[in-house]
């Protein structure tokens, strides 16, 4: 999972929050198609916003066909699904669990909001579950806290960008 800012800034029109008694139940997700992105912002403040972007990378996996069970047939393609922020993910199909064989994809979305908004809203929200499926069946899920990535410093953030690589392990269903 990868996060970073961009530099481009801007103001609500409503007033300051500086981020002090933030809840989740008072933050929503709003898409901005105009703009291509979420905007996470309370419904009665007034921030500055920073652009970050969201991005998870699936690119490897091994001992996948562990999540078969015994006595059924190879089928002839597998992918991976996820949900990002309620946007459904289905990677490209690939036909060996043996090799693995399937080309690194990334999902990204870009968020607009403080940092310390994002940190409430994504603390708030359920870890992303990625999906080993063979056709509608998920063979195996993968669970992904979001909790990591509230560990960073806003203002290390606002400097460079911030890479978090970590490894899952898919648990069959």
């Amino acid at each position: 999972v990868n996060g970073g800012t961009g530099a481009e800034g801007y103001y609500t029109d409503q007033p300051v929050a500086h981020g002090l008694g933030l809840s989740p139940t008072t933050l929503s997700a709003v898409l901005d198609e105009e703009a291509g992105c979420f905007v996470i912002l309370p419904l009665d403040s007034r921030q500055h916003v920073e652009v970050f972007l969201l991005s998870l990378t699936v690119s490897s996996a091994k001992n996948l066909a562990q999540l078969v069970p015994s006595g059924k047939a190879d089928p002839p393609s597998y992918h991976f699904y996820f949900s990002l922020l309620g946007n459904d993910i289905t990677m490209e199909t690939f036909s060996s669990l043996a090799k693995g064989d399937f080309k690194p994809e990334r999902a990204t979305v870009r968020l607009k909001s403080s940092f310390e908004t994002i940190a409430v809203y994504l603390a708030a929200q359920k870890p992303i579950m990625i999906h080993l499926c063979c056709g509608k069946e998920s063979l195996g899920c993968a669970v992904i806290e979001l909790s990591p990535l509230l560990n960073y410093d806003s203002a290390a953030l606002n400097t460079h960008r911030s890479t978090l690589t970590l490894s899952y392990i898919l648990h069959s269903l």
